[in-house]
């Protein structure tokens, strides 16, 4: 009878590659809000009419391309607050649905108090820090950079359109600053789901003994999390089946995953066997659950998960042409894994786990 654990552990793979999804989709509308703000910009730049002596006319648009960036990060960390406050309940719920789904009984709920989930978002940090946090740090290096970039221009005696060029090209202003975006919008999905599904397992402790790290291993995996794949702890943070790293490592990331940017490592709960729940049977008949040993799972390789899917499978997950190559070994995970051309919103999320609310 298969290992409950193993099963939760091809089930956080295939959600794992949603939330790259949902993370897709909300940095597309990040992406756009930067190359508005990069138009913006440069639009104002190009009406300054700056020269060497032009220190009047460099004040006024010092001052008016700071409002335009404080405003354009301002729009940006209003929509990940939005979007990331709507994942808690979100990932809450499929949580639970995936633990009950696979057991074959509603055992455990996936609904968290309203204050709870307000706690959750305001105490959860991004890599250290608050996500508005991370995103007025951005505002501020990219302001800093425009600034340095036109007193630059000035100095060399460079006309105001080789200034605007300057800004506007594609090692320019807003190169870094679109890949830190993208970087920050990805581990924050990742934070906050994983808050999310942390909160869910601490409310149902009754059933739920502890966590093991699922460390999705490819060529990506960082020492890190190849190291950590497996370590399993009790719901107290304390190493056990063998495990002898902390929960929280020494990046000090909340609940111990991320492990660092961009981490796609993920938790799945270690659950009580039916006698530790109080049931006096070892397990049920029914062939089609899962057997509750308490076990923890075996190590699972992207690779692995992804042949074992069926064609059509494959085809719903990474769109028909990708998946033929895949099937054909001319592609590798490598090259599917960041779901950029197949995001998702968290409507479509809630609507393929049959999720209704807000």
């Amino acid at each position: 009878m298969p290992n409950l654990s193993d099963k939760l552990a091809r089930a956080a793979i295939d959600h794992e590659i949603d939330l790259l999804r949902v993370a897709a989709s909300a940095n597309r509308r990040v992406q756009a809000l930067l190359s508005l703000l990069q138009s913006e910009v440069v639009g104002r730049l190009a009406q300054s009419n700056l020269s060497a002596t032009a220190t009047t006319r460099l004040t006024a648009v010092l001052r008016d391309v700071r409002e335009l960036i404080s405003t354009g990060y301002g729009g940006i960390d209003d929509l990940m607050t939005n979007r990331l406050r709507e994942l808690i309940p979100t990932e809450a719920a499929i949580t639970a649905a995936t633990v009950n789904n696979t057991i074959g009984i509603s055992l455990m709920d996936g609904v968290l108090p309203r204050a709870a989930m307000t706690a959750l978002y305001r105490d959860v940090m991004i890599m250290g820090a608050p996500s508005s946090q991370w995103w007025l740090k951005q505002a501020q290096d990219v302001t800093f950079k425009f600034v340095q970039s036109v007193r630059m221009g000035m100095a060399q005696g460079e006309t105001n359109d080789q200034i605007v060029a300057r800004v506007r090209s594609i090692d320019g202003l807003f190169q870094g600053p679109r890949r830190q975006a993208e970087a920050l919008v990805r581990t924050s999905v990742q934070t906050v789901a994983n808050a999310a599904r942390v909160a869910v397992m601490k409310e149902n402790d009754d059933m739920i003994k502890g966590y093991q790290q699922i460390s999705t291993l490819d060529e990506r995996t960082t020492e890190i999390c190849i190291a950590y794949d497996g370590a399993s702890w009790d719901q107290n943070g304390k190493p056990i089946n063998g495990t002898t790293l902390p929960f929280i490592n020494d990046g000090g990331s909340f609940e111990g995953i991320p492990r660092h940017w961009g981490c796609r490592s993920t938790l799945v709960p270690i659950v009580k066997t039916w006698r530790e729940l109080g049931v006096p049977i070892d397990e049920f008949n029914e062939t089609q659950r899962a057997s509750m040993d308490g076990a923890v799972s075996a190590k699972l390789t992207y690779d692995t998960w992804l042949l074992n899917k069926t064609a059509k499978e494959q085809d719903d997950l990474l769109g028909p042409g990708k998946a033929n190559l895949f099937r054909q070994g001319k592609i590798t995970t490598r090259d599917l894994l960041d779901q950029n051309g197949r995001p998702m919103t968290l409507a479509q999320l809630r609507d393929q786990h049959g999720i209704t609310g807000p």
